[in-house]
């Protein structure tokens, strides 16, 4: 377990780092361990646990802040962003201290490592119960959207991005390649890479040559690629 003094509540080494094996997550594949989870919430924490532990799944870093005396949400991005281990960070947000340096902290992690936030007190009803004044959400998502972060609504959301960063390869390079069975689910995901100001990937005769002797009714070479019925 980790030292106090810092502010900061648990921090588990629940995985490969310093070869600590956190006991909730001794079932977990330590190998394969590379995402990093950083709460403001000890329920939030616990409830991420119990849902990790069902699964087998592990993390890299797994970090519960206390009153954050000395150590913020900004410090810890700035240490996973240079930790080989940590492949993708996840974030349970309530308040910032400093938005200035989480942004700029936010923005140099991102990229090369996807983050993942959510943050709670949407309402202001909500905001009054959690005893914050983060302000209206709207300037939140314009703060985590400059910052190149990716904002989930719920722990739902939040499970399946778990559980698909865990399984998933590292993506190289920006660019993405979509295939599918009709043009409607193919536009819902065009219209969703630039929104996020992402690229699409541009087939080489190659890949396409591959492809048509791959799949027999490959329709056109062209992204996004089709499959006729």
């Amino acid at each position: 377990m980790a030292d106090t003094s810092a502010g900061t509540e648990q921090s588990w080494p629940a995985g490969p780092l310093a070869g600590i094996e956190c006991q909730l997550l001794a079932g977990a594949d330590r190998e394969k361990a590379r995402i990093a989870f950083i709460s403001q919430s000890a329920a939030v924490s616990n409830t991420i646990l119990d849902w990790a532990q069902q699964r087998n799944l592990g993390f890299s870093w797994f970090i519960a802040l206390g009153d954050s005396l000395d150590t913020d949400v900004d410090d810890l991005l700035d240490f996973l962003a240079r930790d080989g281990k940590t492949s993708a960070i996840l974030l349970y947000l309530e308040h910032l201290s400093d938005a200035r340096r989480f942004v700029s902290a936010s923005r140099s992690a991102s990229r090369n490592k996807p983050i993942l936030v959510i943050k709670s007190g949407r309402s202001r009803e909500a905001q009054a119960l959690l005893g914050t004044h983060s302000g209206l959400d709207a300037a939140w998502d314009a703060a985590i959207q400059r910052a190149g972060l990716l904002r989930v609504q719920d722990t739902h959301e939040l499970f399946s991005a778990v559980e698909s960063l865990s399984h998933m390869r590292p993506l190289r390079g920006d660019r993405l390649m979509i295939i599918s069975n009709g043009a409607a689910p193919a536009a819902l995901a065009l219209d969703e890479l630039y929104a996020r100001n992402g690229k699409l990937a541009q087939l080489s005769e190659q890949t396409d040559s591959a492809a048509r002797g791959a799949v027999a009714r490959w329709r056109r070479p062209r992204q996004p690629a089709g499959f006729k019925r």
